[in-house]
């Protein structure tokens, strides 16, 4: 996803629960033109436990005005969380540009969020760069 881009300082926000988070945390760290990595866990009792002393790139935070300027998010939360975070990606104002959006499989979990996101398919591709779902089959443009 990065490796065309010519972009400088870019910003991501990683919604993070668990190892997986650490996992993208790590892999986009090494590249010279992410300036800005802000970790977002809506429960600040949470926060603590993930240590930015060796990263001096990443920023946590648990409120979603600090975290929704992106220009990159990767959601990797539960999965029932998947479709209120782009809802809310969505609706941020990400500094007048188009975020491109990471969502783990899958991108929804029931029939009504999986209706949602194939009635936004039109507006998710002008928005977004949001990765389609290979297992569902739904396709973002």
């Amino acid at each position: 996803m990065f490796n065309n881009r010519n972009d400088s300082n870019l910003s991501l926000t990683v919604v993070v629960y668990k190892n997986q988070a650490r996992k993208i945390i790590d892999a986009v760290s090494g590249y010279d033109f992410v300036d800005k990595i802000i970790a977002y866990q809506p429960d600040p009792e949470r926060l603590p436990k993930y240590d930015s002393s060796l990263n001096p790139k990443l920023e946590y935070s648990s409120d979603w005005s600090e975290s929704s300027g992106g220009d990159v998010f990767f959601i990797s939360s539960p999965s029932n969380t998947h479709v209120p975070y782009i809802e809310k990606i969505l609706s941020s104002e990400n500094n007048g540009s188009n975020p491109y959006v990471y969502c783990e499989k899958p991108p929804g979990v029931t029939i009504p969020q999986i209706d949602w996101l194939e009635s936004r398919t039109c507006d998710l591709s002008k928005r977004t760069s949001l990765t389609p779902c290979d297992r569902c089959g739904i396709d973002f443009c």
